[in-house]
């Protein structure tokens, strides 16, 4: 196997709208919008609103002239309920994944983005894409952001890695922890620089 020679011709993407030429598989888990008030009067009353629009995707990408084939999607059955104006909705989370071909080989590639707000909702969905790919019958690589600390086993991580999936950032770099995520990494947020790993390649 050379994952190293996969990784540069299959890649994974996080996209928050437009869904970027080249992309093999997508899938779209958030998508909602609401109105946001944009003018008040001298009462602090608004007085105007523009509609805002979030929507989550995450894709594969693939160079030109890789032979790739039966793109699937879907988004994880367990998620976190949200109401957004009334309206019952959440926050979910989704994978995708493609069958490719690089240098003779054949492999399942899936990219998935798994919960970061609630540790049981990101176990249920390892356990969910564990599941999926029970049955694949070629090499999977399993890439994304699993919001699970490497470092520690955190449970998400160490239910892939039991469920026969190698973690191959250690085996392809022992001397550097690989470190994806800090501790303060909201936006605007000043960060010191990452101190765990969450974004893997299992």
């Amino acid at each position: 196997r050379r994952p190293r020679a996969w990784r540069s011709d299959v890649c994974s993407s996080a996209l928050t709208h437009h869904l970027a030429p080249g992309a093999a598989s997508a899938d779209t888990t958030s998508d909602v919008a609401a109105p946001v008030p944009t003018a008040f009067d001298g009462a602090g009353s608004p007085t105007a609103f523009a509609l805002v629009r979030f929507q989550d995707r995450d894709a594969i990408l693939v160079r030109a002239g890789v032979r790739f084939s039966e793109p699937k999607h879907g988004k994880f059955a367990t998620y976190i309920p949200l109401s957004l104006g009334g309206t019952a909705t959440g926050l979910y989370r989704g994978w995708c994944s493609i069958r490719a071909t690089v240098d003779g080989e054949t492999f399942r590639y899936v990219n998935s983005h798994l919960e970061a707000e609630d540790a049981d909702v990101n176990l249920a969905q390892a356990n969910e894409m564990v599941g999926v790919l029970r049955n694949e019958r070629d090499p999977v690589i399993w890439a994304g952001d699993f919001n699970s600390d490497a470092d520690t086993h955190a449970p998400s991580y160490a239910l892939i890695t039991g469920a026969g999936f190698t973690d191959l950032w250690p085996l392809a770099h022992p001397r550097d922890p690989g470190l994806t995520n800090g501790p303060a990494d909201g936006v605007g947020v000043e960060v010191p620089g990452p101190d765990h790993g969450v974004a893997l390649v299992p």
